[in-house]
Formats: structure tokens, sequence, C-alpha cells
């Protein structure tokens, strides 16, 4: 008897240990779908976040070209753009340019006339032009010259 009692109280703990292993795989199974869930929701939360903060810029620049449509449709803009990126004018306006720099000045020397005066009192024509030496150089030392000096 004490044998059927032994066989019985191995197989009752066969089976305990079976439900238990079961029970923990299952519980294992369930937590591990419940932390995908979560980090699914996580990426679904910051894309969402990422497109309202989209939907925002584009809500801005939309209503920065309805505006600039609007600009656009007043006749005084398109006058004021006409003039200034195309240099426009009206019939009887006249047109003055501003060049930087060493622009030539007066009607005389607008001229290439070689004979004007220089500081020194002497005409250009007199004195020896560094120019001249580039006719002859090769193109690389004309380069040379004009971004690093004689």
């Amino acid at each position: 008897m004490q044998r059927r009692t032994l066989a019985r109280g191995s197989i009752a703990n066969i089976r305990s240990l079976a439900i238990k292993a079961i029970l923990f795989v299952a519980v294992v199974g369930i937590g591990v779908a419940a932390l995908r869930v979560t980090l699914l929701r996580v990426r679904i939360a910051r894309e969402a976040r990422s497109l309202q903060a989209e939907i925002v810029a584009l809500e801005q620049k939309q209503v920065e070209l309805q505006n600039l449509l609007g600009q656009s449709r007043d006749p005084a803009a398109l006058e004021r753009d006409a003039r200034k990126r195309l240099n426009f004018s009206k019939k009887d306006e006249k047109v003055v340019l501003l060049v930087p720099g060493d622009a030539v000045q007066g009607e005389n020397n607008s001229t290439n006339n070689n004979d004007h005066n220089t500081d020194d009192g002497k005409k250009d024509g007199d004195n020896n032009h560094s120019d001249d030496k580039d006719t002859d150089a090769s193109n690389p030392v004309k380069w040379w010259r004009k971004f690093f000096g004689p």
C-alpha cells in the first residue's frame, strides 16, 4: 500500500509542477504581449506628437502663404515688386543706378580715354600700366596677380 501512496503522491507532484509550468509560461506570454502593446502605444504617441508639430508648422506656412497671396493681389505691392526686382519704372521717370566701388563718374570719364589726369598730375597715357605686363603673362599668372597682387 505504501507503494501506491508514493506513486499517487509523485503523480500529484508531477501534475502540480506541470500546471505551475503551464501557468508560468502563460503569465510570461501575457506579460510579453502587454509589453509589446505598451511599446507600440509609446511609438504611436511619439509619431502622433511629431505629426501634430508638423501640422502646426504647415498651418503657419499656409497662413504666411495666404498673406503673401493677399499682398500679391494688391496693385501697390505688385508695382513695388516690379520696381525692386525687375527695375521697372513709370513712363516719365528717370532711373538712377548706383554702382558700388570704382565706378566712373561724369560723362567725360565714361569713355575709355587713357588721357585723363591721375593723382600725381601725370596723364594715364604717360605712366606704365601694370596691365601691360599682364598681357604677356600666362593665364594662371594673371589669376595669381589678381588675387594675391603683383
